[in-house]
């Protein structure tokens, strides 16, 4: 007896387990850019809002950090968005702003640079799919001061029922620091995804705005930089800890919750500054190379790379 009544136990929480599962995947949306559904045209509403004049279907970041001998160490954010517009009150959710850091001199080592940036809008016209992909001369730029810069851009086309596909990278060499992560909007949010792969000189710790936001992965990896000379190249590999945060739906903000927005923030808790990845074995010199918070760390790179990195590894963990 009790052990049909355990075996009814456990095949119901695996039929349970097996739901949840199928509605997250069903939930998930396709993230292919300039790809949205036959039902993502053809909604008329959010289920989970009726009222909202638009929404966000899906936002995505994806944190790395990128190196080469010319510009150095750097933080790549790729953002992607897709945008339903249910009502003409929403038309105005197909403007986009977005700052970042510019003192208007042009170096790449004190400035943030906007990589990529394109726009799509889909409309459904007579049963078929019209698109219209944004021109340059939507795009314009705003100083706010403080070496801070808004670029601001219209998506093409908009209208009730249109969907709004949108992309750019931001690179910046502001290694201390990490933009952060809002997933929340003055629409609904139906899907959020942060993916980071912390390298381990700069280890951040992760607040967590709000009560929603979920670790969904947690994996352990390494990245290798190639370090390309005239004669030779040279490699380190670098351990990195890949985050990813995830969301299923979030409401809309309110008027009086514009400062209790769902996000992740990133403070610095235990710098290993580095960084030097040039090899200056035949004079000894040491490459500086320079972020944009202002220090200037270095490192000499030697030929026991491995040693030295284990070593110092060792060091900064104590």
């Amino acid at each position: 007896m009790i052990k049909d009544i355990f075996k009814y136990f456990i095949s119901f929480a695996l039929v349970i387990m097996a739901a949840n599962v199928a509605f997250a995947a069903a939930d998930k949306p396709d993230f292919k850019y300039g790809k949205p559904s036959k039902e993502e045209l053809a909604m008329t509403q959010l289920d989970k809002d009726p009222a909202a004049t638009a929404a966000v279907l899906f936002k995505t970041c994806n944190v790395s950090y990128d190196f080469n001998i010319n510009d150095g160490l750097n933080v790549v954010y790729e953002y992607q968005t897709r945008v339903k517009i249910f009502k003409p009150e929403g038309v105005k959710y197909g403007t986009v702003a977005i700052e970042y850091h510019d003192n208007g001199d042009g170096l790449m080592v004190v400035n943030d640079q906007v990589l990529g940036l394109e726009a799509i809008t889909f409309n459904s016209e007579g049963g078929k799919e019209k698109k219209s992909k944004m021109k340059d001369s939507a795009i314009k730029k705003t100083s706010l001061g403080n070496n801070l810069v808004k670029l601001e851009f219209t998506a093409p086309d908009l209208k009730e029922g249109s969907v709004v596909d949108f992309k750019y990278r931001i690179k910046s060499a502001r290694l201390t620091e990490l933009r952060t992560w809002q997933q929340q909007e003055e629409i609904p949010v139906n899907y959020s995804r942060l993916e980071l792969g912390m390298i381990e000189f700069f280890p951040f710790a992760v607040t967590q705005n709000g009560s929603n936001s979920v670790l969904t992965g947690s994996k352990p990896n390494s990245i290798t930089y190639v370090v390309k000379e005239q004669y030779e190249s040279k490699s380190i590999s670098v351990k990195v800890m890949d985050l990813t945060y995830t969301t299923a739906y979030l409401p809309a903000l309110s008027s009086a919750d514009k400062n209790a927005y769902n996000a992740e923030v990133f403070t610095l808790s235990k710098p290993f500054l580095p960084w030097v990845i040039k090899r200056e074995a035949d004079s000894g010199r040491t490459q500086n190379w320079n972020d944009r918070s202002g220090g200037y760390y270095s490192r000499q790179f030697t030929d026991d790379v491995d040693k030295k990195l284990e070593a110092l590894t060792a060091e900064k963990l104590k």
